[in-house]
Order: structure tokens, then sequence, then C-alpha cells
């Protein structure tokens, strides 16, 4: 995926996102808002009509973005059912992997867009793993692949 910005990717994203939230029938979803997937999966949902759960990780998280992001961003909140903010204010990188573990155990399934790299979402899965969650990976270097 290339940075934010929508691409051929993102719609491949989506179509395989809203398969599996159509497969599942989730009672309510939960997305961590960050721009890029999050918020693509938060999309999905709403349109698919399921209650969306933001777990924020802190009040500020869009401060820094650009004003277009930050705009989509309370947008999307605004149609949530819930937004659960995880730390306290203020920025710092571990507040983001204790979103995604309060993530993970609030969920039954976990929908994993991951190319396999480490970082926060290899962390994520592992902690997924380790809890035992069922895991469902879209690989989004294959994407392309299924597509051709």
């Amino acid at each position: 995926m290339v940075g934010y910005s929508e691409c051929e990717t993102h719609s491949l994203l989506r179509e395989k996102i809203q398969h599996y939230l159509i497969e599942l029938s989730p009672i309510k979803v939960i997305s961590g808002m960050a721009q890029g997937v999050d918020q693509i999966a938060a999309e999905v949902a709403m349109d698919l009509f399921f209650d969306v759960v933001a777990a924020v990780p802190f009040e500020g998280q869009e401060t820094l973005w650009p004003e277009p992001a930050q705009i989509k961003y309370w947008e999307l909140l605004l149609k949530c059912v819930d937004v659960r903010e995880i730390c306290e204010p203020g920025y710092a990188a571990w507040k983001m992997m204790k979103r995604n573990q309060w993530m993970v155990d609030n969920c039954d399934v976990l929908i994993a867009v991951w190319d396999g790299s480490s970082g926060g979402t290899k962390n994520c899965v592992d902690y997924a793993t380790s809890k035992e969650k069922t895991i469902i990976r879209i690989d989004p270097k294959e994407l392309k692949n299924e597509q051709q």
C-alpha cells in the first residue's frame, strides 16, 4: 500500500474486508481508527450497517495528521456506536500496542491486514495468537496476485 492515499490496493482491501464481514456477520466491529486499513474497515462495516466501536489509543491521536485526514477521522468517530480511549492523552508509541491488546481482548475474530513484516501488526497478531483468537489474515501483497 502506498501511504494513506486511495490506490488499487484499497479497493481490493475493501472487497476482501466486505467479504469477511458479510461471512462473519458480527454483532460489532472494533476499529483502531488509524489512517489506512483501520479506517477502511470502519467504513466498510458502516456501509454494511454493522455497529462500529472505535478503539482510540489516546485522545488526540489525529492531531498531527493532515487536516483532511483529521476531518475524515472525526466524521467516522461521529458514526461509531462507542468510542473507547484506551490510554490517557498524549502520544507514546506503546499506547498503540495497548490499544491493539484491548481490541484483541474484546474480539472473537481478528481480521488482520498484514504482509508478514515486523511491527505493530505483527505484535497484534502474535498477541491474538497467544490469546488463541481466530485470525483471518489478508496479505496485501497477495491481493494483486488474486486479481490477475
